[in-house]
């Protein structure tokens, strides 16, 4: 699986669409990461805040740099849904979070993911959570 786009702190760059926001992140050969939100309100609750940014890319080469006005040329970044969260202080202390697997109305196990985030998303705990399963 590809690793996942992170980033602390950051504050959006531009912005495309009214839903949308583009932040200076790198990964892998890319230099912006564009998540889509549900609708512009949300967007703007956001827009140019120091957020923390935990996703996985459901598309890449999807934007368009903004020296360049033709939509068929040079797309430059990778694409994700959602994934912010406000800024958490850069000295919060890791928590964990148990996670308990059912199979059959039975538990079967359970196991420990961290962060260190007061507010988490589901994509960083499904991520946490995949990634223990798969190791």
């Amino acid at each position: 699986t590809s690793p996942p786009v992170e980033g602390r702190g950051v504050i959006n760059s531009r912005q495309f669409l009214s839903h949308d926001l583009i932040f200076p992140i790198e990964y892998k050969s890319y230099n912006e990461v564009k998540t889509e939100l549900e609708n512009t309100e949300l967007a703007n609750n956001y827009k140019d805040k120091k957020v923390d940014i935990f996703g996985v890319p459901y598309f890449y080469t999807c934007i368009i740099p903004k020296s360049e006005p033709d939509i068929n040329q040079n797309f430059g970044g990778c694409c994700m849904y959602g994934a912010l969260t406000f800024n958490s202080s850069e000295n919060e202390r890791d928590k964990l979070i148990t996670v308990q697997v059912t199979i059959d109305n039975r538990q079967s196990l359970g196991f420990t993911i961290t962060t260190n985030k007061n507010m988490v998303t589901i994509q960083e705990l499904d991520y946490k959570a995949r990634h223990w399963l798969t190791k």
